[in-house]
């Protein structure tokens, strides 16, 4: 396994590949995902030196939590553990954005709860909330902090500009944001305008300010594994309900490059994921993949996958693949 470190968490060192914990158990709307494989799969990857695990509480309604609080009993101080909060949810599931100093200080006891430890490593901003304005936002950030049970804050889907204010605390470390070789600049995530391009914009000014970027999808939903088949996917899978996976121009679009994308992977000896890891992995701002695992022997493969080093040229080639 390969590490890097940044320069406003010297004393983290983060696995290139961290396990992204949304498709955790039999109640995160994976239809792939159970409880049992789950659990072996985050073993796996503890055992093999993934040291970075990012989870929240509205994966499965709290249930990623408490699978992922199992998984590192004992095990927690050579980990590292990301949480968020700013989405909840009422009775009948309905989800919505909060980030008022109440809501969140009350998500982070029950996060800590229900994974069992004593503090979180990165506490993320999920999402924004347009009701609250940045001047709150910044004083909700230094009452997370007082409590002492979090080391630092993260953003994730935030802009550039409320990224640029929200940063000037120095413990505001870390990004994380849709980011894969198909959706390199992408505008909208499950129907969500994202308000921030990712390559363009949000790459630079981490790499400049020392901070961490964490790409969530990595491997676009799947589409960017070699056995992808869209016709797999369950009728209860969370990937029905991402637009691209049924509008016919989008998906052909994404769908020919991966194609092109596997047949030079061809001609140079590469599989479809060893490319879309290694591309990711080139960039030095790239702190972290963040990618899911429902199965040990993913788990396995995306491990050797991320080993992969890749050459200024394939490099160079893949890029004139993807923007044309």
């Amino acid at each position: 396994m390969l590490y890097r470190k940044v320069n406003r968490m010297d004393d983290l060192e983060f696995s290139l590949l961290g396990f992204g914990c949304w498709s955790l158990g039999s109640s995160s709307g994976w239809s792939s995902s159970s409880d049992s494989l789950s659990m072996r799969a985050l073993e796996v990857a503890i055992d093999n030196g993934i040291t970075l695990f990012d989870t929240a509480p509205v994966y499965g309604l709290g249930s990623s939590e408490i699978l992922l609080g199992k998984a590192i009993k004992g095990k927690r101080d050579n980990l590292i553990v990301i949480s968020k909060c700013g989405l909840i949810w009422d009775d009948a599931g309905n989800i919505t954005n909060d980030l008022t100093a109440k809501s969140v200080l009350n998500e982070l006891d029950s996060s800590l709860s229900r994974l069992n430890v004593d503090y979180i490593d990165i506490y993320q901003l999920h999402w924004p909330d347009p009701k609250i304005n940045i001047c709150d936002l910044q004083k909700t950030i230094q009452k997370l902090l007082d409590t002492k049970k979090i080391k630092y804050i993260g953003l994730s889907n935030f802009s550039l500009e409320d990224c640029k204010i929200l940063s000037q605390n120095k413990k505001v470390v870390s990004y994380q944001g849709l980011y894969n070789l198909l959706e390199p600049n992408e505008e909208n995530y499950y129907g969500i305008n994202l308000g921030y391009k990712m390559k363009d914009e949000i790459l630079p000014f981490c790499e400049n300010n020392g901070m961490s970027v964490f790409p969530y999808s990595p491997l676009m939903q799947g589409i960017l594994t070699d056995n992808f088949n869209a016709s797999n996917i369950g009728k209860n899978d969370v990937r029905n309900s991402n637009p691209k996976f049924h509008n016919e121009d989008s998906i052909k679009v994404y769908l020919d490059k991966r194609d092109k994308l596997m047949q030079y992977g061809k001609s140079i000896d590469m599989s479809l994921l060893e490319i879309a890891y290694g591309w990711l992995a080139y960039q030095k701002a790239i702190t972290s993949i963040i990618s899911g695992s429902t199965k040990e022997e993913q788990v396995i493969k995306n491990i050797k996958a991320c080993n992969t080093i890749l050459k200024e040229q394939y490099y160079n080639e893949i890029e004139k693949i993807v923007c044309t």
